[in-house]
């Protein structure tokens, strides 16, 4: 081909480095971003190209020159002249970079045809820069999702998220502006979001409340449902120790009963007549009190825990009903692209519902990766590491261990944004009781991975005469740019506690003072969970429902609020904003426009 001496046609200044540009400039999908919808242009010598702008398809070619990161050249057709171009990224320092389009033209070419191309490769660049622009701008404002899941009770919906709110964030004038606006994450008409500014040193960042309302997914609960269950219970042996105390007051009261009539029977009253008219004023009483008061209060307060704990047939649906909901919220914040880093906050029964919710939606997603220029193995191989030092009796950091692999998995691409669980008043600290039939079964269902564990469960390989605990396995992988298979580590299905941290708040149980529901959760889920005490104040006789509930703490009463602070982790802007920069760009081409 007869050529004109090269020339500069296009030419950009990036504020993204060179490698992160160079992932925009090579990958198919953020191709469709600033080449133009249509196009194809893979970084591989002798691979086809195709251009395409608004108008549709125009011009077709081939790669004839790669250096990988650095340039690639490009041979096409328009009108029966043959174009050469070829894209150079320059770095011109750590954090910005040099792109040119340089052309060669054949010394015949239409005047025309040479000006549409000078025009389609100063628009694609500029359209590059623009979408790095933006993807630089949204690397600098991270924001955070928490998801509030109530208790039992027959809530309104949304008088969670703002008895938690005002209870979390306090004051308007303490924490900066606050909006209620629309849910639109949730799909239902009656739920709103909170959202919280960032506070003006970037602390922490903007962040979104929502509340995970399921209390009307169970509404036909019957009372010899709930008779079932508590019956159940309260014959089950190995009882936790204040669920002891109630199977004891029970069983005297039983016992009562049944001398009382026995000396009715006998003679306590002078007749047979005044003995069974007692009997009925008593049973006409107790009737009437059950049904004004008795009956609502057990079904609302017993029947959620009920349906929800106990997989019988009855009760599958709900369960089903309730997880889906808690599933899809999760799924769609994941898939909105706004959110950096979502935590889940459960009380009481809602805690179980979190546990749930989590190792469903980790099931769903944890072997997804984005298809990145290169994917490290290191976030498993470092989870297993901190495990065994453990093993060896070495002092760790578990919680640090876990934040460090949530960070790293996500450099991976993996589209997991939940960075803790924090339960409070949590049943399941009686999870052997109150979800297995027996304690054995309860450590079976630990074993086979059925329900994760903090750490998760691991296998034994052997390794020449070593035995490695693994919580992972291989898999395959295609690169994104390279196209190449290769093969790479994951955790397996139950391994969500590897990279997510679960803290448990509960209130210290001392007679009838504290929490009598919530406990340490750790001796029955590992030793990673972080459980978290708080003294029960004087003058408290229940507090079960005061978690987030200003002046009911310990002696300091803010002190239980600024441990909730902490377990949130609500000051995450500048870690993440540090981490987010070193991310690929190809991690935030969703939900973006580029104008």
């Amino acid at each position: 081909m007869s050529a004109a001496n090269p020339a500069v046609e296009a030419e950009q200044r990036i504020s993204m480095t060179a490698a992160h540009v160079w992932h925009l400039l090579a990958d198919e999908r953020a191709q469709q971003r600033w080449l133009g919808r249509g196009t194809y242009l893979s970084p591989r010598t002798n691979s086809r190209v195709h251009l395409a702008h608004e108008a549709g398809h125009w011009a077709s070619g081939s790669v004839i020159g790669v250096e990988s990161g650095t340039s690639v050249r490009i041979e096409y057709r328009i009108d029966g002249f043959v174009l050469r171009v070829q894209l150079t990224v320059s770095p011109i320092d750590d954090r910005s970079c040099n792109v040119r389009a340089v052309h060669e033209f054949p010394e015949d070419l239409e005047p025309r045809v040479a000006a549409d191309a000078r025009q389609f490769w100063a628009v694609a660049l500029d359209r590059l820069k623009s979408l790095a622009n933006r993807i630089t701008a949204r690397r600098k404002a991270p924001r955070q999702a928490v998801i509030v899941i109530h208790g039992i009770g027959e809530q309104e919906p949304g008088e969670t998220l703002q008895r938690f709110v005002e209870g979390v964030f306090g004051e308007e004038t303490d924490t900066g502006p606050r909006f209620v606006k629309p849910d639109a994450m949730s799909g239902s008409f009656e739920l709103r979001r909170v959202n919280v500014k960032a506070t003006p040193d970037n602390s922490r960042p903007t962040t979104d409340v929502y509340e995970l309302y399921w209390a009307h997914l169970v509404n036909d609960t019957t009372t010899s449902q709930v008779a079932a269950w508590a019956t159940h219970l309260l014959l089950r042996r190995h009882a936790p120790r204040h669920l002891r105390i109630v199977q004891a007051f029970v069983g005297l009261l039983v016992l009562g009963g049944i001398a009382w009539g026995t000396a009715l029977l006998v003679g306590a009253l002078p007749t047979w007549a005044r003995a069974a008219g007692g009997i009925s004023v008593l049973v006409t009483v107790l009737g009437i009190s059950w049904k004004l008061v008795g009956r609502g209060a057990v079904i609302s307060s017993l029947g959620d825990a009920a349906r929800y704990l106990a997989p019988r047939p009855a009760n599958i649906a709900h369960r089903q009903a309730i997880r889906e909901a808690g599933v899809g919220l999760l799924r769609t914040l994941h898939a909105s692209g706004q959110f950096d880093r979502i935590v889940v906050v459960g009380h009481s029964l809602g805690s179980v519902i979190a546990y749930d919710i989590l190792r469903y939606y980790w099931i769903e997603v944890h072997q997804d990766h984005a298809r990145l220029p290169n994917v490290a193995n290191g976030p498993v191989q470092t989870a297993e590491s901190t495990l065994a030092k453990q093993l060896r009796g070495e002092t760790i950091d578990a919680p640090k261990a876990q934040h460090d692999t949530w960070e790293a998995l996500r450099d991976n691409g993996v589209p997991w944004l939940v960075t803790d669980l924090v339960t409070l008043g949590s049943p399941l600290s009686m999870a052997d009781f109150l979800m297995a039939r027996s304690k054995a079964d309860f450590s079976r269902a630990r074993e086979e991975r059925l329900l994760p564990t903090c750490p998760p469960v691991t296998e034994d390989t052997e390794v020449g005469e070593l035995v490695h605990k693994r919580m992972s396995s291989e898999a395959s992988y295609i690169e994104r740019l390279a196209g190449a298979p290769t093969t790479m580590t994951q955790f397996h299905h139950a391994a969500l506690f590897a990279a997510t941290r679960w803290t448990n708040l509960h209130f210290r149980t001392r007679l009838l003072r504290g929490d009598p529901i919530g406990g340490p959760v750790g001796p029955l889920f590992g030793s990673w969970v972080h459980d978290v005490p708080l003294r029960a104040p004087r003058r408290r006789a229940f507090l079960h429902t005061r978690y987030w509930t200003r002046g009911s703490g310990e002696a300091n009463p803010e002190a239980h609020i600024k441990k909730l602070h902490d377990a949130i982790g609500l000051d995450s802007g500048r870690r993440l904003r540090k981490r987010m920069a070193l991310h690929s760009p190809l991690l935030y081409l969703d939900n973006l426009e580029v104008g």
